[in-house]
């Protein structure tokens, strides 16, 4: 909050006072579409380093992907992530493929099937992990033992002027974010969850005959260093 003031402060210094609110808003267009055109170079060219090296389907580096034609969404829909299923992983050859990583070949079906059963059940993530028998693992299927993979992440939200408008997450060039903590037992808990987005897909599964569209999100959980001082503890 306290950036994008600052933000709004550095475009009206750089106006003549009068209609500035016309002008801050025609400095940032011109900022958003210059960061539009540095994200397409940015896309091309890492497209053309993919194609140089042959990257492989089930590789973990998802640059290759081309960018998804999103379909425009309700904006009381809280994020939105692409319908299609041209990109895909068979988990059990992907499984083959990265079987020297252990992040993959230890955790990755074991992790998912979990997060899936906990999201069926109503159960919020609170950093512990589910625990579930093997009867409830084996009842989730993925159809076509397939996992479609996606390039970005939508996320609406309402700028500080009362806008509409998205954030967009990449794996390759946006995969840092936070959100909010659930409650914790601290007295004085970390206000933030800090996270990076691995990979973004989604499954379609069925578990007791009923079939289920899964949006998923790959990410790797930032720990937060308590022995340093920080702006938090110092306020």
């Amino acid at each position: 909050g306290e950036l994008e003031h600052q933000q709004v402060k550095h475009f009206y210094a750089r106006m003549n006072k009068i209609k500035f609110t016309c002008g801050i808003v025609k400095q940032q267009q011109c900022k958003r579409l210059l960061h539009q055109l540095w994200e397409t170079k940015q896309q091309q060219e890492a497209e053309a380093i993919a194609a140089q090296q042959g990257m492989p389907v089930g590789s973990l580096d998802t640059v290759k992907l081309k960018q998804e034609q999103l379909p425009h969404c309700s904006p009381n829909a809280h994020y939105q992530v692409s319908l299609s299923q041209k990109h895909y992983w068979d988990i059990s050859s992907w499984l083959r493929e990265n079987r020297d990583d252990p992040v993959v070949s230890n955790t990755f079906l074991s992790c998912l099937k979990s997060h899936i059963l906990a999201h069926l059940s109503g159960k919020e993530y609170d950093s512990n992990e589910s625990t579930f028998s093997a009867r409830e693992w084996n009842s989730v299927i993925f159809l076509q033992n397939q996992i479609y993979c996606h390039k970005v992440l939508c996320v609406n939200y309402t700028t500080y002027d009362l806008c509409h408008a998205q954030d967009l997450l990449n794996p390759h060039t946006h995969a840092d974010v936070m959100v909010l903590v659930h409650e914790d037992k601290n007295p004085h808990p970390h206000p933030y969850w800090y996270a990076c987005i691995i990979g973004i897909f989604h499954v379609n599964i069925t578990q007791f005959r009923m079939r289920k569209q899964l949006d998923i999100l790959w990410i790797r959980w930032f720990a937060c260093n308590v022995e340093t001082p920080t702006i938090w503890a110092l306020k």
